[in-house]
């Protein structure tokens, strides 16, 4: 579980940081920003989440 907490902050900035968040995450802790889903196919991190 993560917490974290920001001032005045809009909807730009919380997605920018949670796929910063997330990308680092997935980094360290996997060591990797692609993900095996098994007959899924991938899910990459290296990417914005948006389309």
């Amino acid at each position: 579980m993560l917490e974290f907490y920001t001032a005045y902050p809009d909807y730009e900035d919380q997605m920018n940081f949670m796929e910063s968040l997330i990308r680092t995450l997935a980094e360290r802790v996997l060591g990797k920003t692609v993900i095996e889903q098994n007959k899924k196919g991938n899910m990459t991190y290296q990417s914005l989440f948006r389309s």
